[in-house]
């Protein structure tokens, strides 16, 4: 199953469900047009695919009713929002009433609530002008999600401020502390990174986290209006996907108050 789509609640619910049923999930960057996409949803041989109807001023509608043709594999396609579409569903339609459907054996968490080690989550990046597939077990996101949640301590009275998008791999990995049960508020800022927005969320929703990559940081730091922003409730978070430089590390504990934090060189 596949999802294109910028950051949104539905996008959460929609990798929620499809991790519960055991199906593999194909995040697709929301950046890429159609021949890029077409090549990921096609050699994934995504049978399903949720998708935004469109990111910006680009529609995810018109390019995927140009690749169809392409996707031999595709049996259903389902946009998120109430608006009807040729040959498709629409989001309020999955949740009308049917027969409940259980997973079946070892393939997913089932009714028994076991996550299984045969789940996982494939997720296509760009690399050097191409695509590429990268497997993760449930299991181990989820364990790496624990102790990641289990070093900083996070408790239900945490909030996290998470404008990392969500197709890529620190999202599965910063969306789920605590083994991911629901112990923390975790919320995007606004479907995109947007300085501003991240600033806003922390500041409105007293966030005592925020996870980034070290450009995140850097522009926040150098925002004109960052002193207008009380960031006093932050005390961790996390800084990686790429390395993190000294001076931008010492500015996040003392202008930013994230004296707990943990740093990722790579």
């Amino acid at each position: 199953m596949a999802i294109w789509s910028a950051n949104c609640a539905e996008w959460l619910i929609a990798h929620h469900g499809a991790v519960r049923i055991g199906a593999v999930v194909v995040t697709v960057n929301p950046a890429l047009r159609q021949g890029e996409a077409e090549y990921i949803l096609g050699n994934s041989e995504a049978t399903v695919i949720i998708a935004a109807r469109n990111f910006r001023t680009y529609s995810f509608v018109d390019a995927l009713a140009g690749m169809k043709g392409n996707l031999p594999h595709l049996k259903q396609l389902i946009y998120f929002g109430d608006q009807p579409a040729e040959a498709a569903l629409n989001w309020p339609g999955l949740s009308c009433p049917g027969e409940p459907c259980r997973a079946q054996a070892g393939r997913g968490a089932g009714v028994d609530g076991i996550l299984r080690p045969t789940l996982r989550t494939s997720i296509y990046v760009r690399h050097d002008g191409a695509s590429k597939g990268r497997a993760s077990h449930h299991h181990g996101l989820l364990n790496n999600g624990f102790f990641v949640g289990e070093r900083q301590c996070f408790t239900e009275k945490d909030r996290i401020c998470l404008p990392v998008p969500f197709f890529s791999l620190l999202r599965p990995r910063a969306r789920r502390p605590r083994g991911g049960y629901p112990r923390q508020c975790v919320g995007p800022s606004a479907e995109g990174f947007d300085t501003k927005s991240a600033l806003a969320s922390i500041a409105e929703e007293r966030c005592t986290a925020f996870y980034g990559v070290p450009m995140m940081y850097i522009a926040l730091l150098n925002d004109p209006d960052f002193d207008r922003y009380d960031l006093t409730s932050l005390r961790t978070g996390c800084m990686g996907a790429a390395p993190c430089p000294t001076e931008t590390m010492r500015q996040a504990v003392g202008r930013m108050h994230m004296r707990e934090s943990r740093w990722s060189t790579a």
